[in-house]
């Protein structure tokens, strides 16, 4: 079946599967292309753009990912989680001689989220959009790390810094898609690998560098042979602890690259699958960065997530998902945004252990709630049914949440990352924009940093930097320099956020 994008006016198909599970959803196919729904989606997650604000409700400064001017309250996470207010606070009934978006609008208004959603997190103050990470820092969509820095949707790794799609891996730095490597630097599409730099689609290699589509070998050098001995000697000339010296060859590995044969997708085990990144999945169709996966389509990330459709960043245990982003371990979840350890969930955000929740903000333990009002299981099952009659005559049934409904500016959401737009087209296209600056400048500069890490001296380590990419500065964080010195790494001269572009 094709339907016209109400977005973009683009025709898309719609497979017999996606119907299928549609019905089984109980709501209609939906009314954008798979790139305007992603963007939509991805318009409910921020990404590295931290910045300092007051909390709302202490006064404090604090870091946050919203900004100061956010249309609704923004409290620190410690106080977000306690006791110290309650979501029902905010509950009102439905109006239904008004369109149910327009009332979630006023909803969102006055309920506060929290500056960070940083779930079981021990020693990781600044990451978002993650759960049960241990000493990490600035991780986005990441789970499960322990030690990891500078990275997005990575998962259970061990000392990484500046990987993202990186899962099962340790000691690792500047790697991408990569899964049970250890001791990589610049690894990208591979996995099973070990001590090995520079590298691209490889599986089972070790000790290789400057090397692309190998399989279960070592000691290789440009897809050459080489004995042990003369591989020691070629890595310690590359390897010397120069970063001039790891520039030269990085651009060596970018002309590597451009010569190199490329296979169609980068699918390991992947039954019945289409799209791409897709590993150890079985009927995954147009599916993208997904691995332990069964029967999804239309989705962008996935790990471990089972009977999704049409959503994107699914968690682990993630089950019966519909229009949705940001879920883990939840099951039947349709059109809401950033849902943990709840199930019957519809059009809400931020919702933990909870269930049989509609229309609601920032629950956590509650059940039968509309609208962050609370109602007896029976009262709950039949207003919901009179809401979605509701929704269906107002046309709004099915649909994700608008787009003036989003919390974020399009450049400060992940939809820049997946789908980069400029401002002016973003506007065009209805997003909002945000032309704050959001990283911190500081007078004292160190525009100079020694070539060699072993003549790094305190002043070098305290002071900020100069990034040679945007200008801005930034600072080395003593957890990032133990990661510098553990892996006998030259200081990178980018901020975080030009390395990950």
């Amino acid at each position: 079946m094709n339907t016209q994008c109400t977005q973009c006016s683009k025709t898309f198909s719609v497979s017999e599967q996606l119907q299928q599970a549609v019905d089984q959803f109980v709501m209609p196919v939906g009314k954008c292309c798979f790139e305007c729904m992603q963007k939509q989606h991805l318009l409910f997650s921020g990404e590295w753009s931290l910045r300092k604000r007051t909390c709302d409700s202490s006064g404090k400064q604090i870091v946050s990912i919203y900004s100061e001017d956010a249309p609704f309250p923004v409290y620190d996470p410690a106080v977000w989680s306690s006791d110290e207010w309650d979501p029902l606070e905010y509950g009102r009934e439905i109006d239904f001689a008004r369109p149910f978006f327009e009332q979630y609008r006023e909803l969102q208004s006055v309920v506060p989220r929290a500056a960070l959603m940083n779930i079981n997190a021990e020693n990781s103050d600044y990451c978002h959009s993650s759960y049960g990470n241990k000493n990490c820092y600035l991780i986005f969509g990441g789970d499960l790390n322990e030690n990891a820095l500078y990275g997005q949707l990575s998962m259970r790794n061990r000392d990484i810094m500046d990987c993202d799609y990186t899962n099962d891996s340790e000691l690792c730095y500047m790697s991408s898609d990569v899964s049970n490597c250890y001791g990589c630097w610049f690894a990208f599409n591979s996995q099973n690998c070990r001590d090995s730099y520079f590298i691209n689609d490889c599986s089972g290699v070790s000790e290789c560098i400057l090397s692309v589509n190998l399989r279960n070998v070592s000691h290789y050098i440009l897809n050459e042979p080489y004995t042990k001995a003369e591989y020691e000697k070629k890595k310690a000339e590359i390897f010397n602890g120069s970063y001039d010296n790891l520039q030269k060859y990085i651009t060596e590995y970018k002309k590597l690259l451009s010569k190199r044969v490329v296979k169609y997708a980068h699918n390991v085990n992947a039954h019945d699958s289409t799209g791409d990144y897709i590993t150890s999945s079985n009927r995954c169709i147009n599916c993208f960065d997904v691995s332990d996966c069964d029967q999804l389509e239309n989705i962008i990330f996935g790990t471990k997530a089972k009977d999704c459709f049409n959503s994107t960043l699914l968690g682990h245990g993630a089950e019966r998902v519909f229009n949705s982003i940001s879920t883990y371990q939840s099951t039947n979840i349709r059109c809401s945004s950033f849902v943990i350890d709840s199930y019957n969930v519809d059009y809400s955000e931020i919702v933990m252990n909870s269930h049989d929740i509609f229309g609601s903000i920032g629950l956590r333990k509650e059940s039968f709630v509309i609208l962050n009002k609370k109602y007896s299981e029976e009262e709950y099952k039949i207003l919901v049914q009179r809401i979605t009659e509701h929704m269906k005559k107002m046309g709004e049934w099915g649909d994700f949440f608008r787009v003036d409904l989003a919390p974020f500016a399009y450049n400060e959401s992940a939809a820049q990352s997946y789908f980069p737009l400029s401002k002016e087209v973003a506007v065009q296209a209805g997003y909002a924009w945000n032309d704050e600056v959001v990283q911190s400048v500081s007078n004292a500069v160190v525009n100079e940093l020694p070539d060699m890490l072993e003549d790094m001296n305190e002043n070098h380590w305290s002071q900020p930097i100069t990034c040679i990419d945007c200008s801005i500065t930034f600072k080395i964080m003593s957890i990032e320099r133990s990661m510098y010195e553990k892996m006998s790494m030259p200081v990178a001269r980018k901020c975080p956020r030009c390395r990950f572009q």
